[in-house]
């Protein structure tokens, strides 16, 4: 249930990792395979907690200026949609050449974006989602999504995420930067002359977010017993990343109707704290107090990119 707070905040539910004693021996996984799974080994043992009456203030009546990647580890961008790429609108995300050359049109004409609004040197993406509301319930335990070996998981636009957590968690993203950088690169970074962060460049596919709106916590209020990290078991990889659990002293924020020219940046990892948790910003999709059913049904695309930056 959502409440209205105030005319700057609402009271929301929001799905936090249940603070479970299971985890302080056992990790958290979740098998994203239809086969080989071992004859009674469950899917997960994830299990998420709804927490409600959560105090979500909107950046609008903060001031959306007062916002940054390098205090609240997330900051709000204004860029006049591209609409030269046709993105969205679709259950395919990425089916057709069409497609695909309006997706990479989009991520590349973002990178520069990134690079002016952060004085970056470079940025490169290495992934993408698009996700569109189905009005869904708010469950107990995640949504795994398996897609067959010959297809590409960016093909499927998928729900949008209801739990709170982060995209990678430092062990995964040192694990991932292992194969995607080079050499050089990797130097770069050890040898400080470059600071590397990884970052989730998020915006609406709808004119106006009318429903499941992101809910983004200020990373100085984490703690680092809050995060735990899962494992998402693939066919090839082992994927690592972050479930939150709830503390009072968390300060949510949400952007008030944002519209397809409102981005927003959230950080992923920092090599400038690479072994921290704590860099990480929690995030998650939420219902809004009396939600119009007959509005259009939020769409969005999420990118992450290596961002470069000469120290």
């Amino acid at each position: 249930m959502t409440e209205l707070a105030s005319n700057n905040t609402v009271l929301a539910s929001l799905n936090f990792l249940k603070d479970d004693p299971l985890y302080k021996t056992v990790r958290p996984y979740e098998v994203w395979l239809d086969d080989n799974i071992p004859a009674g080994l469950p899917k997960t043992n994830v299990e998420f907690e709804l927490y409600h009456n959560i105090p979500i203030v909107d950046a609008r009546a903060a001031g959306v200026e007062t916002f940054s990647i390098e205090e609240q580890g997330f900051e709000f961008l204004y860029q006049n949609f591209p609409h030269q790429f046709e993105i969205g609108g679709s259950d395919a995300a990425n089916s057709s050449p069409e497609q695909r050359q309006s997706i990479l049109g989009y991520l590349d004409h973002m990178a520069d974006f990134l690079c002016r609004s952060f004085d970056a040197e470079k940025a490169v993406s290495y992934d993408w989602r698009v996700r569109r509301s189905r009005n869904s319930p708010i469950n107990k335990i995640p949504k795994i999504y398996t897609v067959p070996d010959d297809l590409d998981a960016r093909t499927i636009t998928i729900d949008v995420a209801h739990q709170v957590h982060a995209d990678g968690s430092p062990n995964g993203i040192k694990k991932s930067l292992s194969y995607l950088l080079t050499e050089d690169e990797k130097a770069d970074i050890v040898e400080g002359r470059y600071r590397l962060r990884v970052v989730n460049v998020w915006r609406p596919l709808v004119l106006v977010v009318e429903n499941q709106p992101l809910a983004i916590c200020d990373r100085r209020s984490v703690q680092t017993s809050d995060w735990e990290e899962v494992e998402k078991i693939q066919t090839a990889w082992i994927e690592e990343s972050m479930y939150h659990r709830h503390n009072e002293g968390q300060k949510w924020f949400w952007l008030s109707r944002q519209t397809m020219d409102e981005v927003t940046s959230i950080v992923v990892w920092d090599s400038a704290n690479a072994d921290s948790v704590t860099m990480s910003v929690p995030h998650c999709s939420f219902k809004l107090p009396e939600e119009d059913p007959s509005a259009k049904l939020r769409e969005s695309i999420e990118v992450r990119y290596l961002m470069w930056s000469k120290l």
